[in-house]
């Protein structure tokens, strides 16, 4: 599967197909996501194309946590481009 992060790169997740392999693939998608983008919930958000109130619930619904020394950053709110 690959994702587009904010600033055009490609990210490419392999995801094994388990028994509960919905759950597992979005667990892997928001933790490999979360991990491209330093922790970022705002990127993450804009890369996976959801709000950020869904990406701090997916990380509690699948109790993702960051690695030792990294903390969820919130990011800064960003207005919506208008033409």
């Amino acid at each position: 599967m690959d994702l587009w992060r904010a600033n055009k790169k490609k990210i490419t997740i392999s995801i094994p197909i388990d028994k509960d392999a919905l759950g597992y693939a979005e667990a892997m998608i928001y933790a490999e996501a979360l991990k491209q983008c330093e922790w970022n919930m705002t990127r993450v958000a804009r890369v996976l194309g959801v709000e950020k109130r869904t990406v701090r619930r997916k990380i509690d619904l699948y109790g993702i946590i960051p690695p030792d020394g990294e903390e969820i950053k919130e990011g800064k709110r960003i207005k919506p481009w208008i033409e």
